[in-house]
């Protein structure tokens, strides 16, 4: 999930500021966005407007099509499926449950091993209802 907000940070999707949003989120359908991990595998997110500022993210690594957009995407979205709210009103967090991330037993190693590091926000924080 980092990385996907990483990259969303870095084509200039947002920023960590409240309010702050520069897709196109028509319907509330999600904006989805392309990125590749440092070990070379491909991703896909998508980021919709969530309310009270926050962002809905789900990531999808060997993405499939389109179905990322969705929160209940699972596999039919990737290989691996993540997904998370970006709190921005009071601070800069992800706000993720245990559930939210699903992923294929071979394609678990090459992602462990990644070195995640996020820019400007916390990686957990208080899920906030």
């Amino acid at each position: 999930m980092v990385f996907g907000v990483n990259a969303a940070l870095d084509q200039r999707l947002f920023s960590l500021r409240p309010g702050d949003d520069r897709f196109d989120d028509t319907f509330r359908r999600g904006h989805l966005f392309d990125f590749v991990l440092p070990n070379g595998l491909p991703a896909r997110g998508s980021v919709a407007t969530a309310g009270f500022d926050e962002l809905a993210i789900h990531v999808a690594v060997n993405p499939k099509g389109d179905n990322v957009r969705f929160h209940s995407g699972g596999f039919s979205a990737g290989d691996a499926f993540g997904t998370t709210w970006l709190e921005r009103r009071n601070g800069a967090w992800l706000q993720s449950t245990p559930d939210g991330f699903r992923c294929r037993k071979a394609l678990l190693p090459a992602l462990a091993d990644l070195d995640a590091q996020p820019r400007g926000f916390g990686d957990r924080g208080k899920l906030i209802m």
